[in-house]
């Protein structure tokens, strides 16, 4: 195992809150100073391989945590959008999954409740099917997805209210109707539903 003096700690010109360090005289790594102050490092102290391993982890894991922060502050995100984003950041696995097990630790992603805000977003413009297919998309452990859709049994009001919007003025065609729902996402039962009860109506009227 390879051991080193640590011979300099420089802060760093362009951040102020990271140091770079120097062991035998050359550059070795750059660490926040949280990590740095953590490991106890100081010039002239003796280090090995894995001290200043487990050092640079830290500080890469302290990194892209500060990162998730500055993209969860804009919305919601769920465990998948937060491996991308620090996937396309260049960190490790090993880095991204330590993150995401802190990020939940503080509750500040949960699969659960992303998904019951997300439901809540879509259902007035969006069917059952299209909605469970964009959760699919974020990688959505299926038993959370399974039961974020139970809030989802009837959506009879939203597809008579988007129904009634796509009439408007003109007469009605039901098989447009049935296309406009559909690709929507809406599920066969619920269009046949909405275009009987808004036939109904447009017979009454």
């Amino acid at each position: 195992m390879f051991v080193g003096i640590i011979t300099d700690i420089q802060n760093q010109k362009k951040n102020k809150n990271r140091v770079s360090i120097f062991v035998d005289g050359e550059f070795f790594c750059g660490l926040d100073l949280l990590s740095c102050q953590k490991h106890r490092l100081k010039i002239d102290q003796e280090v090995d391989t894995q001290k200043l391993t487990l050092a640079v982890f830290d500080s890469e894991c302290n990194s892209a945590f500060e990162k998730s922060l500055g993209l969860i502050n804009s919305r919601m995100r769920s465990e998948n959008e937060i491996a991308i984003y620090l996937k396309d950041k260049a960190y490790s696995s090993d880095i991204i999954d330590a993150t995401i097990e802190k990020l939940k630790s503080y509750n500040y992603i949960d699969d659960s409740e992303f998904c019951r805000l997300y439901i809540e977003s879509h259902r007035k413009s969006w069917g059952v099917k299209k909605i469970e297919y964009m959760l699919k998309m974020q990688k959505i452990d299926l038993e959370i997805l399974a039961e974020a859709m139970q809030s989802l049994d009837t959506q009879a009001a939203e597809a008579h209210r988007l129904l009634v919007k796509f009439k408007g003025s003109k007469p009605f065609d039901k098989y447009k109707a049935y296309a406009h729902l559909a690709q929507k996402g809406f599920n066969s039962d619920c269009i046949k539903a909405a275009i009987r009860t808004l036939e109904e109506e447009i017979d009454s009227e």
